[in-house]
C-alpha cells in the first residue's frame, strides 16, 4: 500500500503565516506568534517557508494557535490514502 503525503508543509506554512496576518490592523510578528507556540522565531520561520516540519507537540500548538485566530485547519493534513 502506498500513501500520499499526509502533511504538506507549504499548505500548512501558508495558513499560518495568513493566522499571523489575519484581521489585524497590523501583522503579528514572528516573535509574538512564537513565543504564544512556544517555538523559535527562526524555527516558526522555516515552518512557515515550509523548510521544516514541525514535530508533533509542535504541530498540535500552531493548530490550536491558528484556529484561535480564525483559521481554518481543514485541509492541512490530506487523509486521503490510496491502496
Amino acid at each position: 500500500m502506498s500513501r500520499k503525503q499526509l502533511f504538506d508543509p507549504t499548505k500548512f506554512g501558508n495558513e499560518l503565516f495568513r493566522a499571523r496576518n489575519r484581521g489585524k490592523a497590523e501583522a503579528m510578528s514572528l516573535r509574538d506568534a512564537s513565543e504564544e507556540i512556544g517555538v523559535s522565531a527562526v524555527m516558526l520561520s522555516k515552518i512557515e517557508k515550509g523548510e521544516s516540519k514541525p514535530s508533533v507537540e509542535t504541530y498540535l500548538h500552531i493548530v490550536e494557535f491558528i484556529q484561535s485566530h480564525g483559521g481554518f485547519t481543514r485541509g492541512i493534513v490530506n487523509h486521503h490514502m490510496e491502496a
